[in-house]
């Protein structure tokens, strides 16, 4: 039952992005804004304004972490949902992090079908690198439970 549901996270997770992704640019534009906003970066009648050099580079910044978020996170769901299967050795940690690449390459391909987006080899590198830090997360905690047990074991 916990297999299942860890499959079903993650593929919500893939689902998530994909929505995030099939935004158009005005609309990623304003999530981001709306976001600032509320951290009190900028004020909302900024949200839009395209021509604030201050304003993009935010927004930009507020973008890119948001692919590290849904990317490591991806890597770290990918990663047990696969150790939970039955695989647990190095192989399986790098098919994690290959699945969650070539997930994020087929993401900014479909992309380049959204008005006012683009598929770009920093997202590209952004979304490898952050599966990679999400595949090392879960390893640590993989590792992690693997002492706990072994720990538990010795003391019966």
């Amino acid at each position: 039952m916990f297999k299942k549901f860890v499959w079903i996270i993650t593929i919500l997770w893939m689902g998530i992005i994909f929505y995030f992704s099939s935004q158009p640019a005005y609309v990623s534009r304003q999530e981001s804004g709306d976001i600032l906003a509320w951290m009190d970066k900028i004020e909302e009648n900024e949200v839009q304004d395209t021509d604030n050099a201050r304003v993009s580079k935010l927004q930009y910044n507020i973008r890119k972490f948001a692919h590290f978020i849904m990317y490591s996170g991806l890597g770290f769901l990918i990663t047990i949902s696969i150790v939970l299967i039955k695989y647990k050795s190095f192989v399986s940690y790098v098919l994690a992090w290959l699945a969650t690449a070539v997930y994020g390459v087929l993401d900014e391909f479909h992309q380049s079908f959204v008005p006012g987006r683009g598929a770009t080899l920093v997202d590209i590198k952004i979304d490898c690198v952050s599966a990679f830090v999400g595949v090392v997360m879960a390893v640590i905690v993989i590792e992690i439970f693997k002492l706990l047990k072994k720990r538990k074991k010795q003391m019966y």
